[in-house]
């Protein structure tokens, strides 16, 4: 069992397809997610309803069950490579990188919103921000720890589960 990530010098990584998938249902997701929104109790939206039938009540348990898991499953499929780029490129051009294709569409995009609404703000870019703020936070902490490398034969317990399951909560 292996305790901690390994890094794999000269191994390009095979194109994990069920990923892609993923993500394409997550998309759809999230579209139904926002379309839905103009139908139910989802916050500010342009449009109300003019026929009280097309409210829809019932819709607050997709909304509820959607966000539950959606976003930070987005989250968790973009971190999962973050050690491997991480590994690969080494701190600076992973930085270099992150800020490249991160953070020049969130200030263009924040710039656009900011300019459209009159107030400071980023919109629906928050995912793009903290995604940046993550690897940034990531790279930062390599800088001081290395990730472990040896094997170990520990298992997880339900105590140190618990403890885990409360610092979460």
């Amino acid at each position: 069992m292996q305790c901690g990530y390994k890094a794999a010098s000269g191994y390009r990584m095979k194109r994990l397809y069920y990923l892609d998938n993923m993500k394409v249902c997550l998309t759809v997701l999230v579209i139904m997610h926002h379309a839905g929104q103009a139908y139910g109790n989802g916050g500010d939206w342009a449009y109300t309803p003019s026929n009280p039938a097309e409210f829809m009540p019932w819709i607050w348990h997709f909304f509820s069950t959607n966000a539950a898991f959606f976003m930070g499953l987005y989250f968790f499929i973009s971190g999962y490579f973050v050690p491997r780029s991480f590994d690969k490129q080494g701190a600076k051009q992973f930085v270099h990188k992150k800020l490249l294709r991160l953070g020049i569409p969130l200030l263009f995009m924040g710039a656009l919103i900011s300019i459209l609404t009159g107030k400071l703000e980023i919109g629906h870019m928050w995912f793009v921000e903290s995604l940046l703020v993550f690897c940034l936070v990531y790279a930062l902490i390599r800088h001081w720890v290395s990730p472990i490398e040896k094997e170990c034969s520990s298992k997880p317990n339900i105590i140190g589960l618990f403890v885990v399951a409360l610092s979460v909560w």
